[in-house]
């Protein structure tokens, strides 16, 4: 909480009241104003001065400005003032032996806070950058240690959870749209490939369908235009038999009747016959023509049909390639898989896990002198440098918040080298930032410097929720980790005595004495300057050398 009276101002829109006036001067505006909103912006000045020196007067002009600003629907205000109120009761809090009372005070004031922030922003009346500010300045520090008192302290797993849910879903929407809005379009492009796959597999059955129907009413057509012409043959055959039958029948009444006539009767008769073969020939070879013509068609349309799936078949293949790829982006091979698997993943407790934290000092002051495009490039090309040292190490991202990045070693698959690897990355992230620093002092360019913290210990990782999955990790062995970032120095590696413990053997290390950690107490910590000369490849320290990598092989034999 001690980061937050260093940014209270560029949180909130008090414009023309700095940090470098005094009380006196901001108590003489009050009466020049009244029921105004500078009247209302003066108060909270006020509050933000009193913040850190008299906490008691810093709630009591906070509520002043509540009331005024409520009076004249100032809704930017009453956001102001409950903000300022939360913060006061977390400085109180800090201050006792159980914080949990006082953190549960600033946590219903940065609700309702939040509430109207949120509905301005929604509407376009606030900016972008002040709600990030505000929930980077303090409102998720609170919120986490609240919910980490009740876990490691009070044992009151379901009350944590509960607390661990609203940092999710309630302000987790702005985490997720401002700097982790590749999540999101993930879960569409999965969503929009399932549902394709799905209409593909649908199109491709009902083509069959349709083929199957249309071949069985083919074949049904042709046995009836069959049988049809069968009876018909037989019809005039019966027929002619029939006519002859009574011809002869005749010829024998007729006994009078010449030979001739006989004759002429069976040359006629003869002709019908004739005639009938002939009428059959033409009539068998226009159904066989048929016949073939209704297969050729059949085939043509099926070759279509399987040239229609071939395609549908690959593109689908393709999709599901595409989405294994944006989900492995997103979460740990091992985690992907038992999500797709079981619908959900397991939360796994690990008993030596080393998390590091990184923060950029002098962020917000630059930010104030470039655009936010020129801002957000230079922060991916730090982060983009960050994530290829973290994959060389085998160290697992966590997640960025505003430039802040969070990572581990020994996760999700467990190891017993990770604080090794951890440390190795911290060097060489650091180097990194220093050099950065040189080209852009030589350039006279505005550069940031790095704070860096590392410690070791027990965790619990995993995925919760049902929407916008996020790998994450909770703990004390967490929360040390961010101590030792913000106790750390710029330009410095800064450890724990756990971590100290466990790599002494293979780095030069600076014992910094006990140093006083918000929720910690006095605390040891080391400053890592470099591989042991004897265990180093090259003269800065950064590459481990054979002797190193042996030793390394040990510590993995041993544990």
């Amino acid at each position: 909480m001690r980061r937050l009276v260093a940014i209270i101002l560029c949180c909130f829109g008090c414009v023309g009241f700095g940090w470098g006036q005094n009380i006196d001067s901001l108590k003489r505006l009050l009466n020049s104003n009244p029921n105004t909103r500078q009247q209302v912006n003066t108060l909270n000045a006020l509050s933000k001065t009193l913040k850190a020196k008299n906490t008691k007067a810093a709630i009591n002009y906070a509520n002043q400005a509540l009331t005024t600003a409520i009076r004249i629907k100032f809704r930017e205000g009453i956001a102001d003032s409950y903000a300022n109120i939360g913060y006061a009761q977390a400085f109180l809090a800090d201050d006792q032996d159980d914080p949990t009372s006082g953190y549960e005070k600033a946590a219903s004031s940065f609700r309702e806070a939040f509430d109207i922030y949120d509905a301005l922003y929604k509407s376009n009346r606030m900016s972008q950058r002040k709600m990030l500010t505000f929930l980077d300045g303090g409102v998720i520090t609170v919120y986490r240690d609240l919910a980490d008192i009740y876990y490691s302290e009070k044992k009151n797993y379901q009350k944590a959870s509960d607390i661990y849910k609203v940092l999710f879903e309630k302000f987790g929407e702005y985490s997720s749209e401002v700097k982790e809005a590749n999540l999101e379009i993930s879960r569409k492009n999965i969503q929009n490939q399932q549902l394709r796959q799905k209409l593909l597999l649908q199109q491709q059955q009902a083509l069959e369908n349709e083929l199957q129907v249309k071949k069985i009413q083919g074949e049904k057509d042709s046995l009836a235009l069959l049988d049809q012409r069968r009876k018909t043959e037989q019809a005039e055959r019966e027929k002619a038999y029939q006519a002859l039958q009574n011809r002869v029948t005749q010829s024998k009444k007729e006994k009078e009747l010449a030979a001739g006539r006989l004759k002429l009767a069976e040359q006629n008769a003869e002709l019908d016959r004739s005639k009938l073969l002939t009428n059959a020939f033409i009539v068998g070879f226009a159904l066989v023509f048929v016949i073939i013509g209704v297969l050729f068609y059949s085939y043509r349309r099926q070759k279509r049909v399987n040239q229609i799936i071939s395609r549908q078949q690959a593109e689908i293949v393709k999709e599901k390639e595409r989405s294994e790829t944006l989900l492995l982006n997103i979460l740990p091979s091992q985690v992907a898989d038992e999500l797709k698997e079981k619908g959900k993943a397991s939360i796994k407790q690990y008993d030596k896990v080393s998390v590091l934290f990184t923060d950029f000092k002098g962020f917000t002051s630059i930010a104030e002198k470039i655009s936010p495009v020129e801002l957000v490039r230079e922060l991916e090309s730090c982060f983009l440098k960050f994530d290829e040292i973290i994959e060389k190490y085998n160290i697992e991202k966590i997640k960025t918040i505003g430039d802040a990045y969070m990572a581990a070693g020994g996760i999700p698959t467990a190891n017993h080298t990770n604080p090794l690897d951890v440390v190795l990355a911290g060097l060489e992230m650091q180097y990194f930032m220093n050099d950065l620093k040189t080209t852009k002092a030589a350039a006279g360019e505005p550069y940031w410097e790095l704070r860096l913290g590392i410690n070791t210990g027990k965790l619990i990782a995993g995925v919760i929720g049902k929407k916008k999955f996020a790998y994450d990790v909770w703990g004390d062995t967490v929360n040390t980790a961010s101590r030792m970032e913000s106790s750390g120095e710029v330009g410095k590696v800064n450890i724990s005595g756990k971590t100290y413990s466990l790599i002494k053997d293979f780095f030069e290390c600076e014992h910094r004495g006990k140093v006083s950690a918000k929720g910690k107490g006095e605390v040891d910590m080391y400053f890592v300057h470099r591989i042991k000369p004897e265990l180093s490849e090259d003269s800065r320290g950064l590459l481990p050398n054979q002797q190193f990598r042996d030793l390394r092989n040990g510590v993995t034999v041993a544990s």
